[in-house]
């Protein structure tokens, strides 16, 4: 299976296999040299292991290893040759990831690889019951745990508790909630209130806090990608995160487009 990849990887690069020198490697969780370091949204026999140095080893080649948000960072950055500022990119997807390319075209990974680790941030949201909520790194009140599609499940499950959505069709299906978030996207696409208020929260809290990374960072340039921004409502969820990013921003930053 190895081999066929690596096949593949050539052919998409219109080289020989044997022309190969290196393969990039990127990962959905905290990691420097080449050992992930917190479980995240990955298996417990993940964590502590040199992922880079074993996979090497397997294959035969050198290979660099970064997270999945600084690789789509620098993909984001090479994709706008045009632009030579500071790029911040926040992927909401399954959790919250997110990279910073320097001006110039250097990702910022720290002194030790863990940089930009934005959906660990802290935000100033608690629930109905004024609790934090749990977050896959193992802390409380993560901006992860707020806008994610594991955030989504969760709060898909406390509103269809709710006595006021318990006529909505979701909570007449057998469906686990795992396919019931998934089915999110489709009832907000028909414009119903109980999904769209769900997507408009998380864009909201989003953006507010896209608003003190930018802060921190000045990008110039901020880019939404993973796979909550792909959905066929992606200009209203981009309204709802610059509703929360002007309720948080400086008002220089209000009257800069993002």
């Amino acid at each position: 299976q190895l081999e066929e990849a690596l096949r593949l990887l050539a052919e998409g690069a219109g080289v020989s296999r044997e022309a190969i020198q290196g393969v990039g490697l990127d990962v959905p969780a905290p990691s420097s040299g080449g050992v992930i370091w917190v479980q995240a949204n990955l298996g417990e026999d993940w964590v502590g292991t040199n992922i880079r140095d074993e996979f090497s080893q397997r294959i035969g080649l050198p290979v660099y290893m970064t997270n999945d948000g600084n690789a789509a960072a620098a993909g984001e950055y090479a994709a706008r040759p045009d632009h030579t500022g500071g790029l911040l990119l926040v992927a909401p997807g399954t959790g919250l990831g997110g990279g910073l390319v320097l001006p110039g075209g250097t990702i910022y990974e720290g002194t030790n690889g863990l940089a930009l680790e934005v959906g660990h941030m802290s935000v100033p949201f608690v629930e109905d019951d004024g609790s934090l909520p749990d977050c896959s790194c193992g802390l409380k009140g993560c901006a992860e745990a707020w806008v994610s599609l594991v955030a989504l499940r969760r709060r898909l499950s406390v509103e269809l508790a709710k006595e006021e959505w318990a006529d909505h069709e979701l909570n007449q299906s057998d469906d686990d909630i795992v396919q019931k978030a998934y089915r999110l996207r489709d009832f907000a696409e028909k414009d119903d209130p109980f999904a769209v208020g769900l997507f408009k929260d998380q864009g909201f809290k989003l953006g507010y806090a896209i608003a003190d990374m930018v802060r921190l960072f000045d990008p110039g340039l901020v880019v939404i990608g993973g796979g909550l921004a792909e959905t066929s409502f992606r200009d209203r969820y981009m309204t709802w995160v610059h509703e929360g990013f002007d309720a948080r921003a400086w008002p220089i930053y209000q009257k800069n487009p993002l």
